[in-house]
């Protein structure tokens, strides 16, 4: 009875080796290993505009126009910028009821003031920045007849989103 069960035990004992052997070459293959890597882009929008300006409404040419600077635009998607302005495109006298209606053109182009739309895009941007030249149009003949010493303005919301 022993001898039987010390052949049972031994052939116990082969077969967990070969269980263990046969695990042993699967975890341990020298074939190639893959893993496939994935990345995400999530949309990117900026808009970088040129600080507060200031200048002088008289002694400009007829039509007096301001350069503001330039607007930079940064998406990677398609865009539009619009514009929303809180005194109607004009610039306003806080102390008086006067006012001097603009145009505000971006990239040489007139914001259409009933929409606020400035630029639509068809692309996204590629290596730098949309660059716009901000511009502001007047009459100069109407801003000759403000009251002097008074400030007008008026504040912009540029909007960047995706059409």
């Amino acid at each position: 009875m022993i001898k039987k069960s010390v052949i049972f035990a031994a052939v116990m004992i082969a077969a967990m080796a070969m269980t263990v052997s046969a695990q042993s070459a699967a975890n341990f293959n020298n074939g190639p290993v893959q893993i496939t890597i994935t990345g995400t882009v999530g949309q990117v929008q900026r808009i970088d505009l040129p600080g507060d300006q200031a200048f002088d409404l008289t002694g400009n040419s007829a039509n007096g126009s301001v350069s503001l600077g330039d607007m930079s635009v940064f998406s990677n998607v398609n865009y539009s910028v619009s514009v929303a302005s809180a005194q109607g495109f004009a610039l306003a006298s806080p102390a008086t009821t006067e006012s001097i209606g603009y145009d505000l053109l971006v990239g040489g182009t007139a914001v259409n003031e009933s929409t606020g739309a400035a630029i639509a895009s068809t692309g996204r941007t590629i290596g730098g920045p949309d660059l716009f030249a901000l511009e502001l149009t007047y009459l100069q003949d109407t801003a000759d007849t403000l009251a002097a010493g008074n400030d007008y303005a008026d504040t912009l919301t540029f909007t960047i989103a995706s059409p």
